[in-house]
């Protein structure tokens, strides 16, 4: 009989034990999902948007160009410049707006992957003209 008691008491031990650890893992706060920008990406972005900054035909074409079609040259020269420093991996679109939201829809962008963006604002150096933004969306491929 004295055996018995040995194992029940055993075994309410571990059943104390299996409850304390699902009560403690259930009332336990969740993790947060990280949605961190990836460091080639971050980097890329940073000195993509600075040489389109930089340079004055850059600048100058996105001042007297059509934001609105994408055949202009303004799209070539900013195009130029992404798809050389692009990331290997990555897929890209860009596009310039007149005001912080744009007005047109980019249809090449992925609704079932993560898109970065980055955006700089192009000003034309001292006239009056309406400072445009330039974005660019990446995803990996």
């Amino acid at each position: 009989m004295l055996n018995k008691q040995g194992y029940i008491k055993t075994l309410e031990a571990v059943i104390a034990i299996l409850i304390i650890l699902i009560f403690t893992f259930a009332v336990m706060p969740k993790p947060e999902p990280s949605y961190k920008l990836p460091s080639s990406v971050e980097n890329a972005q940073i000195y993509i948007l600075e040489e389109i900054e930089r340079n004055d035909a850059v600048r100058a074409a996105v001042m007297s160009g059509n934001p609105e079609d994408t055949a202009d040259s303004m799209y070539g020269l900013i195009v130029d410049i992404v798809a050389a420093n692009m990331p290997t991996g990555f897929a890209y679109t860009v596009g310039v707006c007149e005001k912080s939201a744009c007005s047109f829809s980019v249809s090449e962008i992925p609704s079932n992957k993560s898109v970065y963006t980055a955006e700089a604002m192009i000003g034309s150096g001292g006239t009056a003209d309406t400072p445009r933004i330039v974005r660019i969306w990446m995803w990996r491929k």
